[in-house]
């Protein structure tokens, strides 16, 4: 049974919003994305961007989705530009529930790898999405 789960998707508000809200409800660690980048790379996002292509980072960000799976309990959030190909989401889904907030229609190929592919438009607040992704967990481990 996966134990990890990440938040994908939209800005990384909402994802970080709705991350940490369900992490402390479930008790589980949380993880954000971008800090973890930062932890690995010893340095601020804003210092790697500065001195590596947009291309480049984004390349040393899914070089890195390998490592989540090494996290037990954990829930990530990942930021919008990170997780927007099959082969991305395939690498999270491996050792994750993953979850998909979206405002606009999504690649199928993408959300069939996700457990739940939520609408931030019509459930437009984080304790809304938070109740949903809680009620589809629980059709899980029933």
């Amino acid at each position: 049974m996966k134990q990890n789960i990440a938040i994908l998707g939209t800005s990384g508000k909402i994802n970080k919003e709705v991350g940490k809200l369900l992490a402390d409800k479930l008790g589980m660690h949380y993880l954000d994305y971008d800090e973890y980048i930062e932890y690995l790379a010893l340095m601020p996002k804003r210092e790697i961007l500065k001195s590596n292509s947009k291309s480049d980072f984004k390349a040393y960000q899914v070089s890195k989705l390998d490592g989540l799976s090494d996290y037990e309990n954990s829930l990530f959030a990942l930021p919008s530009g990170i997780c927007n190909t099959s082969s991305e989401v395939s690498i999270i889904a491996k050792g994750a529930y993953t979850i998909y907030l979206s405002k606009r229609r999504v690649c199928s190929k993408i959300t069939s790898q996700c457990l739940l592919v939520l609408d931030t438009e019509r459930y437009n607040t984080s304790d809304v999405i938070v109740d949903k992704i809680i009620e589809k967990l629980g059709e899980i481990y029933e």
